[in-house]
This record gives structure tokens, C-alpha cells and sequence, in this order.
């Protein structure tokens, strides 16, 4: 619970907003909210550690009341207590638990313990007690302890009764004190320049709850209900209406409310006021330690008035403005617009509510739109050259006619490229100033070339021009056609209607005709001539002039033709391929694994034959030896043989899973089994809790199951192994790591 005096919610409203208004908290440790302004700071459970410390801090150079609610536990023989806390380490600080209270070990603080357990070490007394600390030092017979020990009930009595306790802290900075009241009564008094002395100077801090157990614990807890109280200073209400008048906050206590004129009931929070007149109040609340406080408001009647014109006129296109004139504050419009002046652009009846607080008057009025004149009057006309073109402007409702050259008549002959404006006058006086734009359109020019030459398969485009329209021989109707065909081709093309026409020839020349092979193969080394054919063409060969005869090297090659009549040129791809050499490629040797087999890879372009008859790139051999492979072609032939030899390729290794070291003769010794040698090994075995029994770099020793140093042997039961341990076989290095469990039975 919150309790401040009207005095500090005036002058300090938004600094105490956290009382009474959804303050936001942020517990840490084991701390949590429970709802409904309530925070568990330990739950009942052993060596638990909590704070709760709201967000929004106090300025210690301000007055302040706070009152809260305090549950300490159901157990006596609980612990440890809770610490009311200033501090400015930060909304995540914690401190120590157990007798600690959460409150131990941060600084600069200042806390105010409600400890329920009697810690001797920290001179405790021994009922239930409260003392005032400073910088998280909770020692009584410390310098830091500033205030008390007393005991928390005025009667000595115990307080983890499993009831809250109201827990009150008052600040007042003008005379530097400090108290601190339990159920009602003052229990501490601190004197002291708390912002100097304990804060360096900085009035700012954050303030919350504390709290800890240890062995012994008990659920504690605090909330924080709306005990602060407020009552708006002015109401306004209409004239025969009710208001309902209310104190902010403060659910428990007593109300008086004085006069009791126009209230329902004058012993409730929010009584309803029905007044006939303007009516001063004041409101007396009692809290329930007995505090009483009175607060004051006023009551008023606001009687707004309005006035607009009732009738205003207007052409379409303008817009009206109307002014309201009246005592409101606030002005509504019918079209959504607020203040003294609206703005409309179309007919109908118009209003506007006046208001003053709430109480509202309202005005009415119409405004009459008449239509400006509408002309069919075109907004470009175009014409060809030397000739003219009648414009036309009639309008509905029109009466007069203005043209810029002063004529009156509804139409113009227009026959010079230029803007022309009339002015249309309705009967009602509203007038449309209409402008039409006259462009005298030339001729169009059209430059398609008379005559032009293509070889066959090529494509030429014929291009008219700007125009509006076109309509080609071919049947096309754009600007431009694609041609690829021998031919006369005609156009003819208009813009705004002025029409011309144009034709073009085109003619369509052979290309050369020959033939050459489209591919050769050439073994390395060898020379390979290409005779030209007999054509009488210019030839070149990738790009560069020949003339009968050329030799052939490996490649895709163009040789082109060109008729030196008529510049067509054809082309033919001829593609030269190297033959690869008689070559195989295979290892010198390799090894056979001991009772496996082996791929034997021989790797040529063409087919290989081995000296066992096989043909084919890879053979498989189970026994060693030499091996040969061969291919032949019309380039050549060539040869390679291989050395197969043999050898160990893997390493298996058993580990027994039990062993009985009882001096029988009998399984006596536990080792891993292999059948190489190790050139690295390591063989530990540890016993159920991680300790070493049994270490060896010798792949030739075993266990029998004694213990570290020999001087006994380990007990029966579960054992763990690991082996580390590397070879060199055929293959290549061959690493194990594994463990496993041994069991020991005598």
C-alpha cells in the first residue's frame, strides 16, 4: 500500500505515478510477482535469494510516505527475514543470502531489516527485531548499523504469524529524518543527511524489497496496494446531468464528504453529483492507521452558445468558408473539420456543435453550389497546312460567349496554329473560361531509299518515319517492316489526317555455292593438306586470305567464300581432330592385402589388353605378380607393367569383457588381443569413480588386477578400459581409440 499526502501528489505527481498507477517492477533471484500488486520476494524453500526493485526511482530531496503490506512467514522457527532497500547499484543488484537477507554486500545502500531469525555472529537480539543499515553491512555492533536494534512488534510479539503487517517509511527532507513505523507505530527515528552520507550527493535511488532463507526458511512477501489518494481539482458537468466525483485509489479507510448537497451518499469514494448550480466540495479520508487527509474540487455548469450564417451562395469549384462566433472552447463541424472555421465545397445544410466542457450548443445553416457552364469544346484540335478547321463551344446554361479576339458567337474558324480562349457566362453569373489548342499539322516526309541490293538470307529494314498511321504493300500497319524478299514496296502514311506515300526496290543476290569435307583426323606429327575448291572466290581460312592449297592443323576452322561481284560470302565449319598418342599410364606397384583381392587400373584412350587375356581398363587380381597392359592404333602401340606384392592390411582387436584374478591358472590376466605391432599404445583402466588402477605403454603386459603401487587387489565389480594405439600396415597408419567395461569375478 501507497499512502502520500495530497501535498507531494501535487507537486510531485509524476514522480510518484509507481504508487498508484501500474508501477513496473523487475525481480531477480528467486523473487516473482503474484499478481495484483503482490510480490513473493523468497518462496518457502531453503537458502533462497530474492529482490524485487521497481523501475521508477525516488528523488531522496523530495518528501515521502509509503505504506505497504509485509507477510514475514507462518513459521516462528523460520528464516531469515526482509530488508526495505535504497540503493544505486541497479534494478539487477542483489546480495548475499541467509542472514544476509539478499540486503548483504552491495553499496551505497541503505536498508531497513525486519529480520526474523536470531543470528548471534551479527548481535542479533533474540525475538523478531528491525534495525536501519548502511552499505550492506547487517552487524549491529557495526558503525554501518545506523539505527536500532528493536524489536519489529512494539509488545516484543512474534511476527511470522502468518498475517501481513502494515509497514510504513516517511521521509522529510527539511528536517533530515527518517521513521519507520510498524502496525501504525513509529519504531525507528534516523536523523541523518541520508543524500550526503550515504549517496555522495545524488538524491536519485532505486527502491525495493529484499529477501532471503537459509536451513530454515518461510514464504515472504510484499504488496503494494492503491493507497494513494487523489481527487481531481475542477468538474464540469451539463446542465441536468450527473457527474460521478471520485478520490483516486484508497480502498481502505473512511470518507467524508462535505457538503452533502446534490451527492447520492456523502461516506462513499466516488459519490454521483447532480447539481442545479456551480458547488465547491472538499472530502476527508481517514487511512487505517488514522491518518486523515482533505481534499478540495470544484463543480461548474459551462452554458455554451454558437451562431453561423444561415445561408451562403456560391459557383461550383469555390470553396466557402464559414465562421462560427460563440463562448466555446471546442467546435465541431459537420464535415469533420474542428476550431472557429470550416471549409465546403458542395450544397446542403451544414452544423456545428460549440462545446465547453462536454456541454454542447449547436448552429445550422445551408450553402447553395450553383454549376459553372460544361462547353463540348475539344482541348486540341490539328488541321493540315493551308487549310482551316470550325470549333464548336456550346454549353448548358450558358448566356454569353467571349472569345479572346472579342467575337460572341458559340463557334470559331480556326486556320493558324495557336491557343484560343472563350469565356461561357450562366445564368446565375458563374463563369468557365474554356482554352482550346490549335496545331496546323505539314505534311509528312517520308525518305525510303529507291533502290538497295541483299545477299540471299539477309534482311533489310524499311522505315517511314513519324506518322500517325501506315499501311504498307505487305499489309503492315507500322512505322517500319522487316524485308527479306526481292520486290517493289509501296507505304503510304497520314498524321492528324495529312496523308503521303513512298516505294522502295530491293534486290536479292546469290551467295556463292562449294563444298569441303566437314572433318578430318590426324595422328601427332603427321601433315595434312586441304585443296580449295575451283571456284572463283576470294578464300579465307579463321580470317585470314589463302588461295589453293593449306595445310590442316588440329581445331575447328571457317573457311569462307566471297563473290567478289557481289560481296556475298558463305562459310563452312571444318573440324580437325588430333588422334591421341598410343599411350598407357599405370603404377609401378602396389600391394595385394592378404587373402583379398585387388583393382588393378590401366588408364589409355584406347582399348587395353592384359598379358592374362583380359581386356578391359581394370583388372582384378587374388595373387601377386607382375602384370602387364598393351594397346595398339593406327597412330602406334605402347605398353606398362605393374609389380603386385603382398601384405597386412588391418589390425583387429578383441578386448575380453571379464577376467577372474584368483591365483587359479585361469583367465588370470586381462589384455587386448591384435595381431600387429604397435609403434604407439596406451592401455588405462579406471575404476567406478574416475580413479586410475592400471597404466601401460607395453602392448606385451596385462592386468591381474591389482591396484595402483601392487599393494592390493581391487575389489570385484565394474572396471573401465581405454586403448589408444597405432600401427603401420599396408594400407597406411591404422589408429584406434576405444574403451569398454571390464567385470571382475573371483
Amino acid at each position: 500500500m501507497l499512502h502520500f499526502l495530497r501535498y507531494f501528489l501535487s507537486a510531485l505527481a509524476v514522480f510518484f505515478v509507481f504508487g498508484t498507477y501500474a508501477q513496473s517492477s523487475n525481480p531477480v533471484g528467486n523473487a516473482f510477482s503474484s499478481g495484483n500488486n503482490c510480490y513473493t520476494i523468497t518462496p518457502p524453500i531453503e537458502w533462497q535469494n530474492g529482490a524485487v526493485w521497481f523501475n521508477d526511482p525516488l528523488d531522496l530531496d523530495q518528501d515521502f510516505d509509503i505504506t505497504l503490506n509485509v507477510f514475514l512467514g507462518a513459521n516462528d522457527g523460520g528464516a531469515d527475514g526482509v530488508a526495505f532497500v535504497f540503493q544505486q547499484v541497479g534494478t539487477a543488484a542483489i546480495g548475499l543470502p541467509g542472514s544476509g537477507m539478499g540486503f548483504a554486500g552491495f553499496a551505497p545502500s541503505l536498508g531497513i531489516e525486519l529480520d526474523t531469525y536470531d543470528n548471534p555472529q551479527e548481535s542479533d537480539l533474540p525475538q523478531d527485531h528491525m534495525a536501519i543499515f548502511r552499505d550492506g553491512v547487517i552487524n549491529h555492533a557495526t558503525p554501518q548499523n545506523l539505527a536500532g536494534p528493536v524489536t519489529i512488534s512494539p509488545t516484543g510479539a512474534n511476527v511470522e504469524d502468518n498475517q501481513e503487517h502494515i509497514f510504513q517509511v516517511k521521509w522529510n527532507v527539511a528536517n533530515a529524518e527518517l521513521q519507520v513505523f510498524f502496525d501504525c507505530e513509529l519504531r525507528l527515528t534516523l536523523n541523518e543527511n541520508i543524500v550526503q552520507t550515504i549517496f555522495g550527493g545524488n538524491s536519485t535511488v532505486w527502491w525495493g524489497f529484499t529477501g532471503a532463507t537459509g536451513g530454515l526458511f518461510n514464504l515472504q512477501s510484499v504488496c503494494i496496494s492503491e493507497y494513494a489518494v487523489g481527487l481531481q481539482e475542477n468538474y464540469a458537468v451539463c446542465e441536468g446531468e450527473s457527474l460521478q466525483l471520485g478520490v483516486v485509489g484508497a480502498p481502505n479507510g473512511t470518507y467524508s464528504w462535505s457538503p452533502t448537497t446534490f451527492l447520492d451518499n456523502p461516506a462513499i469514494a466516488n459519490p454521483t453529483c447532480t447539481p442545479t448550480t456551480p458547488i465547491n466540495y472538499s472530502v476527508t479520508f481517514t487511512d487505517v492507521c488514522g491518518n486523515a487527509t482533505t481534499l478540495e474540487t470544484a463543480v461548474s455548469l459551462p452554458l455554451p452558445s454558437v451562431s453561423i450564417a444561415p445561408l451562403t451562395e456560391a459557383c461550383d469549384g469555390d470553396v466557402v468558408t464559414l465562421v462560427a462566433t460563440g463562448n466555446a472552447d471546442v467546435f465541431a463541424w459537420s464535415n469533420g473539420d474542428e476550431g472557429n472555421s470550416a471549409s465546403f465545397t458542395e450544397s446542403g445544410e451544414v452544423s456545428v456543435v460549440a462545446s465547453i466542457s462536454g456541454c454542447e450548443a449547436e448552429a445550422m445553416g445551408e450553402i447553395v453550389i450553383y454549376p459553372t457552364p460544361v462547353s463540348s469544346l475539344p482541348a486540341n484540335v490539328t488541321f493540315c497546312a493551308n487549310e482551316s478547321v470550325v470549333v464548336d463551344a456550346t454549353a448548358s446554361d450558358a448566356v454569353s460567349y467571349v472569345w479572346d479576339d472579342n467575337s460572341t458567337e458559340t463557334s470559331l474558324i480556326i486556320d493558324a496554329s495557336g491557343t484560343y480562349d472563350v469565356t461561357i457566362t450562366s445564368a446565375f453569373g458563374c463563369e468557365t473560361v474554356v482554352s482550346i489548342s490549335a496545331t496546323a499539322q505539314p505534311f509528312p516526309v517520308i525518305n525510303l531509299p529507291e533502290s538497295t541490293s541483299l545477299c540471299d538470307g539477309e534482311s533489310i529494314v524499311l522505315n517511314a518515319g513519324n506518322a500517325d498511321n501506315y499501311l504498307w504493300s505487305t499489309g503492315a500497319t507500322t512505322s517500319s517492316i522487316m524485308v527479306d524478299q526481292g520486290g517493289v514496296y509501296t507505304v503510304s502514311v497520314d498524321i492528324a489526317g495529312c496523308t503521303a506515300d513512298d516505294e522502295a526496290e530491293v534486290l536479292i543476290n546469290p551467295l556463292p555455292q562449294f563444298t569441303v569435307p566437314s572433318a578430318f583426323d590426324i595422328c601427332p606429327d603427321s601433315t595434312v593438306w586441304l585443296i580449295l575448291p575451283v571456284q572463283p572466290y576470294d578464300w579465307r581460312w579463321d580470317g585470314a586470305s589463302v588461295t589453293d592449297s593449306l595445310i590442316l592443323t588440329s581445331g575447328v576452322h571457317e573457311l569462307e567464300g566471297a563473290d567478289p561481284a557481289t560481296n556475298c560470302i558463305s562459310s563452312a565449319i571444318v573440324e580437325v581432330s588430333e588422334l591421341p598418342r598410343a599411350e598407357i599410364e599405370m603404377a609401378s606397384e602396389a600391394i595385394l592385402c592378404e587373402g583379398g583381392k585387388l583393382d588393378i587400373p590401366a588408364f589409355s584412350f584406347y582399348d587395353v589388353v592384359w598379358n592374362t587375356g583380359f581386356e578391359g581398363e581394370t583388372l582384378t587380381i587374388d595373387v601377386p605378380g607382375i602384370y602387364m597392359a598393351s594397346v595398339s592404333t593406327i597412330c602406334g602401340s605402347a605398353m606398362a607393367e605393374i609389380f603386385v606384392g603382398e601384405g597386412k592390411c588391418d589390425c583387429p582387436v578383441f578386448v575380453p569383457n571379464s577376467f577372474s584374478p584368483n591365483l587359479d591358472g585361469v583367465n588370470e590376466l586381462f589384455k587386448p588381443e591384435f595381431d600387429c605391432e604397435p609403434i604407439d599404445y596406451l592401455f588405462t583402466i579406471y575404476n567406478r569413480w574416475g580413479e586410475l588402477v592400471f597404466r601401460t605403454n607395453d602392448y606385451n603386459v596385462g592386468w591381474n588386477g591389482a591396484a595402483p603401487g601392487k599393494e592390493y587387489y581391487v575389489a570385484d565389480g565394474v572396471y573401465i578400459w581405454q586403448l589408444q594405439m597405432e600401427s603401420t600396415l599396408v594400407s597406411g597408419p591404422d589408429v584406434v581409440d576405444i574403451n569398454g567395461f571390464v567385470v571382475i569375478l573371483r
